[in-house]
């Protein structure tokens, strides 16, 4: 559990009854969901709202919130691209969110998110290793 969720969880149980605490922990993960739900127009924006729900949010919450947010919004992350064809991978990838890439790669479409190429022909592995971002580049290889 990330450490401002378990202290705000701490602050609400010493305030609240254990009912109140939940429903208030849960109105975070919705406000999370609903965050991404109107960000999936732009894959720049969508990336900045990632980074924001992980620092907020443990990996499996922000997982969930990820997919209920595309769910909501009628998007799949395949189809969120700006216009040169740069996925939010290739935006993650390229100015270095670790922590959006992780969760990205996550996804059960990662192999296609990966696969995808921008309109110079350019894929995510392209960016890590043009980055020099090791990191990424096992993460992009172990899904193939």
């Amino acid at each position: 559990m990330n450490i401002r969720l378990f202290l705000l969880s701490l602050a609400l149980l010493a305030t609240t009854t254990p009912l109140a605490a939940m429903e208030n922990i849960i109105k975070i993960d919705e406000e999370c969901v609903n965050d991404i739900a109107r960000s999936c127009y732009h894959p720049c924006t969508l990336v900045n709202v990632l980074e924001r729900v992980r620092k907020t949010c443990d990996f499996r919450q922000s997982l969930e919130c990820l997919q209920l947010g595309l769910k909501r919004a009628g998007k799949s992350i395949i189809d969120i691209k700006n216009n040169f064809g740069h996925t939010t991978l290739h935006i993650a990838i390229s100015t270095g969110k670790t922590e959006v890439v992780k969760l990205l790669v996550a996804l059960p479409e990662a192999q296609e998110l990966a696969a995808m190429s921008t309109d110079k022909g350019h894929t995510a592995l392209f960016y890590a290793e043009y980055f020099r971002r090791t990191d990424f580049v096992a993460l992009l290889k172990a899904l193939f």
